[in-house]
């Protein structure tokens, strides 16, 4: 079903990830895992048969890295399956907080 495909599995050292990456190694895909948890992610890929890159999703650098890295390890992408979430909290204001906007 998925022959040959080339597929960047992110969060995929753990849990649903991981699940997505041996599901889609299974339908004869060729994948590369990637995660923040580098050490887990490398075992994970060893043990499943992927390829490993490591990914912060809180830094712009790492993504661009993690792309190309998966690319070149698969010569190349054909999918994206996004299981990893950004622990990056972006800080709320409140609206008495914001600036004021009028016309002058």
């Amino acid at each position: 079903m998925l022959n040959d495909r080339r597929i960047l599995i992110t969060g995929g050292a753990r849990g649903l990830g991981r699940a997505f990456a041996e599901a889609a190694i299974a339908a004869g895909a060729r994948v590369a895992v990637a995660d923040v948890l580098e050490d887990v992610g490398r075992a994970t890929a060893n043990e499943i048969g992927a390829e490993f890159v490591p990914l912060d999703l809180a830094s712009c650098g790492s993504i661009e890295t993690c792309v190309n890295g998966a690319a070149k390890a698969l010569d190349g992408l054909d999918g994206l399956v996004k299981t990893a979430r950004s622990r990056v909290r972006v800080a709320r204001r409140s609206r008495s907080s914001m600036p004021k906007r009028g016309i002058a």
